[in-house]
């Protein structure tokens, strides 16, 4: 499955303060781990294996989510298949014990991690599972689409989705300059605009995100006439 990562351009200076002061202790207890099929398990120090969780279709990466210099246990978990899944994203802790953090549910969308060397932290991404239904057309992929942004403070997941100001419109201005023309004599061509739906309102969301009111409603006015964008628009307006 093909990940989008996007170059992140936000500070986040709150995020290195607060891990610190955690883990601000040098010395700290190494937690094995291991995925075995569907379970995670727990290796003590004299090699037995514990069953801590248990998945569907899980995928594992060890990632240093807080920069503190310990890793976490990354896992996306597909509980679909591979034409239609169904992914929730997994936070474990790795500090002194095997702590679970929180999950997210991502729905049809993968969650991704991607590591931004301007705010030293890593942003995690998932999708909006309430639009799955209107933004995926059977079982095809929908590559771009709106996706919201967490980062882990060596405590919970933070949504930070409403700080990322710079993040949306650089996405925006690059989807923007290759946006086709869905015109044709004038008219909106609601079938090829249905094609596009992802970008549209991913392009309509980021807006939104970014406090850009007034440049959302002038970008979706043409589209309403289609019936798919006007319930999208009436659900996106509710979350």
């Amino acid at each position: 499955m093909q990940k989008i990562f996007l170059l992140l351009t936000v500070s986040f200076l709150v995020l290195s303060t607060v891990t610190s002061a955690r883990h601000s202790d040098s010395t700290y207890t190494k937690v094995e781990i291991s995925l075995e099929g569907q379970e995670l398990m727990r290796i003590d120090t004299t090699g037995e294996m514990f069953v801590a969780w248990t998945f569907i279709h899980p995928e594992m990466y060890r990632i240093d989510l807080d920069g503190d210099g310990i890793e976490e246990a990354f896992i996306i978990d597909n509980k679909g298949s591979n034409l239609l899944p169904n992914y929730t994203l997994y936070v474990f802790s790795l500090y002194r014990e095997l702590e679970f953090v929180d999950s997210i549910y991502s729905g049809r969308v993968e969650p991704t991690a991607e590591f931004n060397e301007e705010m030293n932290a890593t942003l995690l991404s998932v999708g909006i599972h309430q639009m799955d239904s209107l933004l995926f057309l059977q079982a095809q992929d929908t590559l771009i689409v709106p996706r919201k942004y967490y980062v882990y403070d060596g405590y919970d997941l933070i949504n930070i989705s409403y700080d990322l100001y710079s993040l949306y419109m650089d996405q925006n201005n690059s989807l923007l300059s290759d946006f086709p023309n869905l015109m044709e004599n004038g008219k909106i061509d609601c079938e090829r605009g249905d094609r596009l739906i992802g970008v549209i309102f991913t392009i309509y969301y980021n807006y939104l995100q970014a406090a850009e009111e007034s440049s959302a409603t002038n970008f979706l006015k043409s589209y309403q006439i289609c019936s798919k964008f006007s319930k999208l628009k009436s659900l996106l307006d509710t979350l």
